[in-house]
């Protein structure tokens, strides 16, 4: 009798729909997902009874059926349904199921399939399939890339499909249709053909590369129609990444045409979870916050339809989302109802100077007015609504404003239809008064606050779509503005402001200058990031799709084109954010908003190395055994256990030939490696004047010097020129041999223990001078001699171990006086020239990695011959030299001289972190990176600026 399956489950969901999809995980956890839009989980590893009933139910999809469920590696529950959204889900420590977030996929109809995909790098996505009216779809809705669309005739016809992306991305589809006369004609579909013989496919060609780096990296469609707003929840006036700098999660705040609000939580590169704010009756145009510095809260602000506005207090402490946002008050105007077609378009905010309670806020609306609310962070319970002041305007809808705190005053730039920009001023002095003169402030608000704007000019020619402004502290403070507009322009306004006393604020004078055809279409956002340690940047974007990133000129009020970005989307809107990665680097990341938002980041850190390299009129470049590894060299953790037996000048008198051949093998993959780009790239930087400031002196000597522990001779290849005279090898180069006259003697006097190999050595200064370059025709499997004495073997001129040979020594100490030489005039030009001065290190070991890997290396001093076994060389000579240098530069300072600058760049992919403590001048730049990616990728910004 066959053995009959028995059930080892039955699971009871306990709701009116019908089981539909399913899905399990390796912790024994069920999840099954229902036709009216519900997803039960079953924790099967803790019943043992036959009959379960769930532990947990979610409605998932309203009431729409659950076509598809799976379980990601991290834990989160994915499941997309008819109602054409992806639901993102988890299991929280109470075992219950806590909704994370639905997303729109506005590309279908409804949703049948997900897919797994781990990419090569370890990233886990997710693949969607389902139907766009009578259309198959199969697409990566993060990226937004679409594999496969199949014309199925209608979705209620049978049918079945399969995919495949282990190689490339294979599909089939089977599609059956009934006829009229009773038979079923079937459509296959298919990546491969079929022959006529066999009923194996046959490939037919690669379809597509799942592992391709896409354009852009995040574009989850959080609203189902256009994003008007976003903004960056900033919290005490930073970015709300760290805390006592460990990396927290991040908000971006958001408002769309469908009326919806959303506060998204951006965690390690991409959104984690989202949380709905109350919609608004009509259509949100604008978000804002802002956050007083000593506080831990942050206001939140919408606006939109029907002159409404909403004010919300965001609590960074809190670790639960939905009980960190709590509703402050709404705003709403007296008098005559707004109707829909009335609206608030923009809204910004900042913190009252001197009073931690308030915030000043300004909204502009469809009839060119202004409308101004003090909100306070701890209003009365029972009051949740809240009355401004109307200012009013020149009658042109307002599309755009800024807030900036100037000088004792509150400045609000107003961009409009007509493609003016009005200022408006306010005093800080009077705001705060009229805060602290009741808890009713606000009433008294009309009291304090100007009639008319203080000035107003034309930036565009048509409507202006956004501004951006910062303040621009120096000798005389002023403030540029960035706007963009309809007319395709990007124009900078320079205002400068005349001391009228602390009642009053005048503009002194206005540059305004234009960049035309700054787009192929009309520009609707600009973002201005005022950046003295890089440089001044601008970001814009609009219906051509693209973001677009700007140099700020000062001097001559113009921008100048870096590099431009294709988005997918157009960018409606857009905000800017710096934060601190996990791994050490600045990034920084910009939001865009358009159909979903899409985040731009790059490595700050990066391109604070190329400033300061572009900036550099010395170089000094310290490069250890990590930059010889992109080559793909040994370092001394990985070279064979009998390197360290064979690092002793002693075993040559052993076994010499054994010696030998021994170093010949390294010789020989140094001469048979080729060295890895990096190099290539310094040799354009220095030689080649990529880098402008590096000028050669009228003598003829180079303003950049190598100092390197690494023995493969790269940077004597014979296609770099830069560092043919100007390289300190500390501890010799294995390209070249040299007679074993002097490894018995230590500082001209015979060495104990070495008696009898003395007695046979009768050195002369031919040997001394001996010097074999080698070349693979060189290598032999023979003894090499010294061709003058034709008596003693060669051996490689690298300082070893317990080694005192003069020869080896004699011409390091050369190399060594010349690089000391330098240095010195390096410190002189800094003292005298206020020159600036860059030390960049390349892969060099720490002192606690030689403590965790027990090496010992030979550090060859600045001023003694040898010492012994010390920290590690090359590191250790990089702080030294940055050290002397800012300890001369902090003496100008104290002394009223003009002084110099220093750089120290340390690219190190786990051991780039800097602890010198140094003055403010000295820029130390961490780069966690393999030397030759860095390189690449700061040369790239290189090539962008210069």
């Amino acid at each position: 009798m066959e053995d009959i399956p028995l059930p080892l489950h039955i699971m009871t969901l306990g709701t009116p729909g019908i089981p539909l999809s399913f899905a399990y995980d390796y912790k024994q956890s069920f999840y099954i997902g229902d036709s009216r839009g519900n997803l039960a989980y079953f924790d099967i590893g803790q019943s043992e009874r036959n009959e379960i009933t769930p532990r947990s139910v979610l409605k998932a999809h309203a009431k729409e059926h659950v076509t598809a469920v799976t379980v990601m590696k991290s834990g989160i529950i994915v499941s997309v349904g008819n109602d054409g959204c992806m639901h993102q889900s988890k299991v929280a420590n109470n075992g219950q199921l806590q909704r994370l977030v639905s997303i729109p996929v506005p590309a279908t109809t409804g949703l049948k399939h997900i897919w797994n995909v781990t990419q090569s790098n370890g990233q886990e996505d997710v693949i969607l399939g389902g139907f766009y009216g009578n259309d198959y779809v199969v697409m990566d809705n993060i990226n937004g890339y679409e594999f496969v669309r199949i014309p199925t005739g209608g979705r209620q016809k049978r049918q079945d499909f399969h995919i495949g992306f282990s190689n490339g991305c294979s599909h089939a589809m089977a599609i059956c249709t009934g006829q009229k006369d009773g038979r079923n004609i079937i459509d296959f579909h298919s990546s491969h053909l079929f022959d006529e013989t066999s009923t194996l496919p046959v490939p037919r060609h690669q379809r597509i590369d799942t592992n391709i780096n896409t354009t852009y990296n995040i574009g989850h469609s959080y609203h189902a129609e256009t994003i008007n707003d976003v903004a960056w929840v900033k919290c005490g006036g930073k970015p709300a990444y760290c805390h006592n700098s460990v990396p927290i999660s991040a908000y971006l705040l958001s408002g769309s045409n469908d009326c919806s609000v959303k506060l998204m939580e951006f965690r390690n590169g991409t959104f984690a979870s989202a949380k709905e704010l109350p919609p608004h009756e009509s259509c949100v145009r604008g978000v804002c916050t802002s956050s007083h510095p000593a506080t831990n809260t942050s206001l939140l602000v919408t606006c939109g339809g029907k002159l409404t506005m909403e004010c919300y207090l965001l609590d960074h402490s809190s670790a639960d989302m939905d009980a960190s946002v709590t509703a402050l008050c709404s705003y709403r105007t007296t008098g005559s109802k707004a109707t829909i077609d009335h609206r608030m378009n923009a809204v910004r905010s900042v913190p009252l100077p001197s009073n931690e309670n308030y915030h000043f806020v300004v909204s502009g609306d469809s009839e060119g007015n202004l409308h101004v609310v003090m909100v306070s962070e701890s209003l009365p319970n029972d009051r949740k609504t809240t009355i401004g002041e109307i200012l009013k305007g020149n009658g042109r809808p307002v599309l755009c404003l800024e807030l900036l705190a100037y000088n004792g005053f509150l400045l609000a730039f107003v961009g409009t239809t007509g493609g003016d920009i009005q200022l408006w001023t306010f005093s800080i002095a009077k705001l705060i008064g009229c805060s602290e003169a009741s808890e009713d402030g606000h009433r008294q608000l009309g009291d304090v606050l100007p009639s008319t704007a203080s000035c107003e000019f034309k930036a565009h020619q048509s409507g202006v779509n956004d501004l951006s402004a910062s303040v621009i502290v120096g000798e005389s403070e002023s403030v540029v503005i960035c706007s963009v507009g309809d007319d395709q322009t990007v124009s900078t306004c320079l205002i400068h402001f005349a001391e009228s006393g602390p009642e009053s604020l005048s503009c002194e004078g206005i540059r305004l200058s234009t960049t035309q055809c700054a787009s192929a279409s009309a520009l609707k956002s600009v973002e201005l990031i005022l950046d003295d340690s890089t440089f001044h940047r601008v970001y814009t974007s609009g219906h051509d799709e693209t973001v677009t990133l700007w140099k700020l000129d000062f001097a001559r009020l113009s921008l100048k084109y870096v590099t431009s970005v294709p988005i997918g989307t157009e960018g409606s809107c857009l905000d800017c954010c710096q934060y601190n990665h996990p791994d050490g680097t600045i990034r920084e990341v910009v939001a865009v908003g358009g159909l979903g938002t899409e985040l731009l980041s790059f490595n700050l850190t990066t391109l604070l190395a190329a400033c300061a390299l572009i900036e550099a009129n010395s170089l000094l470049i310290t490069a250890g055994a990590g930059f010889s590894a992109d080559s793909g060299l040994q370092t001394y953790e990985q070279a064979p256990l009998s390197y360290r037996e064979m690092c002793d000048p002693s075993k040559l008198v052993e076994d010499p030939l054994k010696f030998q051949q021994f170093w010949l093998a390294f010789t020989r993959s140094y001469l048979k490696t080729k060295p890895h780009s990096g190099y290539e790239l310094l040799d354009q930087w220095c030689q080649g004047g990529k880098l402008p400031n590096l000028l050669r002196q009228s003598d003829g000597s180079t303003p950049w010097w190598v100092y390197t522990s690494n023995v493969d001779g790269h940077f004597r290849n014979t296609r770099l020129a830069s560092f043919r005279e100007s390289v300190c090898e500390i501890h010799g180069c294995a390209l070249e041999f040299k007679c074993a006259c002097g490894i018995g003697f230590a500082n001209g006097e015979p060495r104990l223990g070495w008696q009898k190999w003395n007695e046979k050595v009768q050195p002369t200064d031919a040997c001394r001078e001996t010097k074999l370059v080698m070349t693979d025709d060189a290598i032999s499997s023979s003894l090499l001699l010294c061709s003058h004495c034709q008596l003693l073997p060669m051996r490689a001129n690298v300082l070893m171990f317990h080694d005192t040979d003069e020869n080896i020594l004699r011409s390091i100490s050369v190399e060594r006086d010349r690089y000391q030489a330098w240095e010195a005039t390096v410190e002189k030009d800094i003292e005298t020239s206020g020159k600036r001065f860059v030390v960049l290190e390349l892969g060099c070991v720490s002192y606690s990695r030689c403590i965790a890997h027990n090496i010992t290396l030979l550090k060859y001093s600045r001023y003694s011959p040898l010492q012994g076994p010390t920290v590690p060389a090359v590191r250790e000579e990089s702080e030294e030299v940055v050290s002397d240098c800012a300890k001369i530069n902090q003496s100008d300072k104290s002394r009223g001289v003009r002084s110099g600058s220093i750089s120290f760049i340390r690219i190190n992919p786990k051991h780039a972190e800097i602890s010198l403590s140094t003055s403010e001048s000295t820029r130390m730049i961490s780069i966690f990176s393999k030397a030759e990616a860095a390189l690449k990728e700061i040369d790239r910004w290189i090539d962008l600026l210069i």
